[in-house]
């Protein structure tokens, strides 16, 4: 019959455009997930390429400075603040041992901890951070919390050194055995950055070539209508 006509050819339309919608869905999908990962492949390129040359500054090992950023996590820190603390402490270490004093050094004293093992030059500065870490496990949570400010650590920090030399290493080395990210791998992502930021240089001088040739013209075109209107 007409009706059942209608009903098949209306039914049959109907999946029609839901498959169509399906299709679009999926492409949507692809499209979003392929810019996640490329957002994804970004964003931990940028930060390889910042922790290499951070562990370059610190004079750290690339793989050390990971493992003790993913440990300060496990206490409630985070990389940027652990060396926000290391460089500190670098700096203060550098003006005992260039200068004789820093505003560290009376800390330090109070603590009992050299931080030089000759005249002018200062032990590693994980060295110091262990020593540190006994200091601070022997503490009360309040001589934690001031010794902490005083050396610039933020309380994730404080609560990860508070658990004294061995505590801090094995919970350092459970992260590297879970991996690490090499200075290899920092030195992959810092080209890959360099060569971004190279093409987008590129990208822009064509930009401002194109411009140069166009924007006259289109400033001639707009006055002459102006004067026209």
């Amino acid at each position: 019959s007409k009706i059942n006509a209608t009903g098949e050819a209306g039914a049959a339309a109907a999946d029609a455009l839901i498959e169509k919608f399906t299709e679009l869905a999926v492409a949507v999908a692809a499209a979003f997930s392929v810019e996640k990962v490329a957002e994804f492949i970004n964003e931990t390129a940028e930060l390889n390429a910042s922790l290499g040359l951070t562990a370059k500054r610190l004079g750290l090992n690339t793989e050390d400075l990971y493992a003790w950023g993913q440990a300060a996590e496990e206490t409630g820190g985070d990389l940027n603040s652990l060396t926000g603390f290391f460089d500190y402490l670098n700096r203060g270490m550098a003006d005992i041992a260039v200068k004789g004093t820093s505003r560290l050094k009376p800390f330090f004293d109070e603590l009992k901890i050299k931080v030089t093992d000759a005249p002018h030059h200062v032990k590693p500065l994980l060295d110091v951070v262990g020593q540190l870490s006994d200091a601070f496990a022997k503490m009360d949570a309040q001589q934690r919390a001031g010794f902490g400010e005083k050396f610039g650590a933020d309380p994730g920090t404080v609560l990860m050194l508070a658990q004294g030399r061995r505590g801090v290493l094995d919970l350092v080395q459970a992260q590297k055995e879970m991996g690490t990210v090499t200075e290899a791998d920092t030195e992959i992502a810092h080209k890959y950055e360099r060569s971004l930021e190279e093409m987008h240089d590129r990208l822009r001088l064509v930009g401002t070539a194109i411009s140069s040739e166009i924007l006259p013209k289109l400033t001639g075109f707009f006055d002459m209508v102006g004067k026209i209107i």
